[in-house]
């Protein structure tokens, strides 16, 4: 259809080219008529590659459908196979998504049972503070840390800075904080994290409140373990027999207060 086509206008273009330019001498100038048979020229040496290619085309669809027509056995038995092999694929890379579900819920299991059995989650304990940044931490600095200490009735406390020059400053009426007390380290100009000070390492029993090192700041030593911690790092554990971190409460700045509640 397509070479019947270009045949056609192939033969329209001859017909001009023969009998239609000649008689446009007299009209145009010689150089227009030098440019318009050129023009002619390349437009039929385009037809004539063009039709060249659809035959090509022809003669690839020709020989594909005679390589259909011929199939072997072996063909046929790899088309009957391929839809099987898939079946069993997908089977087999189901079992394995199973199994891996199972195998990471199974290690998620034994990590608590671990966990439970060295009891190393630290209790829980109440924690309402709001702490004004202009008087309550007025001397934290960017990465320093100081520690909130509670009374021993639970209500009320104090706060004490890792720099020995600022006094310690006592908590206002209607704090809450229970427990051992909690560590806040400055991380940036607003941003403190949060960390309850009793060492992970068999809290449920031993329940030892953390001592800051003296040498290094943001180094909290375990009295009973000697397991230290360091809370530029997330609160991770910088050398054993703890594994676990330190616990990190929620707090956010409203006011101009970092308020730690839990």
């Amino acid at each position: 259809m397509i070479r019947s086509f270009l045949g056609l206008l192939h033969a329209c273009l001859y017909f001009l080219g023969l009998y239609i330019i000649p008689l446009l001498e007299g009209c145009l100038s010689p150089l227009l008529i030098s440019l318009l048979l050129l023009q002619h020229l390349l437009f039929l040496l385009s037809l004539s590659l063009l039709d060249l290619f659809c035959l090509g085309l022809q003669r690839s669809k020709r020989q594909q459908q005679q390589k259909q027509e011929e199939i072997n056995p072996d063909q046929e038995q790899f088309n009957y196979l391929c839809p099987v092999l898939i079946h069993a694929m997908n089977k087999y890379y189901s079992i394995s998504k199973l199994g891996l579900f199972f195998g990471i819920l199974a290690t998620t299991i034994s990590f608590t049972a671990c966990v439970k059995d060295n009891k190393d989650v630290v209790p829980y304990a109440r924690i309402d503070l709001i702490l004004d940044l202009s008087t309550d931490l007025s001397h934290l600095g960017p990465q320093e840390t100081a520690t909130v200490i509670p009374n021993a009735s639970g209500i009320g406390g104090e706060i004490r800075f890792s720099n020995p020059q600022y006094p310690v400053i006592p908590l206002g009426a209607g704090q809450i904080l229970q427990g051992n007390g909690v560590i806040i380290f400055r991380s940036d100009i607003y941003q403190y994290q949060v960390y309850d000070i009793t060492c992970t390492f068999q809290a449920q029993t031993d329940y030892c409140r953390l001592d800051r090192d003296e040498d290094f700041d943001g180094l909290y030593v375990c009295p009973c373990c000697d397991s230290k911690f360091l809370v530029q790092n997330g609160g991770f554990v910088f050398e054993g027999p703890a594994a676990m971190p330190l616990l990190n409460y929620p707090s956010f700045i409203d006011n101009n207060a970092l308020i730690v509640r839990n």
